[in-house]
C-alpha cells in the first residue's frame, strides 16, 4: 500500500466520508496523486466512491470507508501497537 493510500485510509477512519478535493487539501497532496490512492483502496475494497454533481474539480468524488477498510485499520493499528 502506498504512503498516500495509507494516510487517506487513516483519515477516512476518523472522518468516515469526504470528497477527494477535501482529503487532498487535508493531506497536502495534489488531487491527481490522491486519485491513484483512491483507485488502490477501492480495488482492495476499503472504500467506495460516489459521483458529485456540484464539484468544480473534474473527477471529484465523495469517498466513504467500508467495513473492510475499518477492519484493516484496526488490524494495522494492532500490529503497530504490538511492535512497540
Amino acid at each position: 500500500m502506498t504512503y498516500v493510500a495509507q494516510q487517506l485510509l487513516q483519515l477516512l477512519g476518523r472522518w468516515s466520508v469526504g470528497s477527494i478535493q477535501k482529503f487532498a487539501e487535508e493531506l497536502h497532496v495534489d488531487p491527481s496523486e490522491l486519485f491513484s490512492a483512491v483507485t488502490e483502496l477501492r480495488g482492495a475494497g476499503y472504500l467506495v466512491t460516489y459521483a458529485m454533481k456540484d464539484s468544480q474539480l473534474p473527477g471529484n468524488k465523495m469517498l466513504e470507508i467500508t467495513q473492510e477498510g475499518l477492519d484493516f485499520i484496526a488490524a494495522y493499528d494492532g500490529q503497530t501497537e504490538q511492535g512497540r
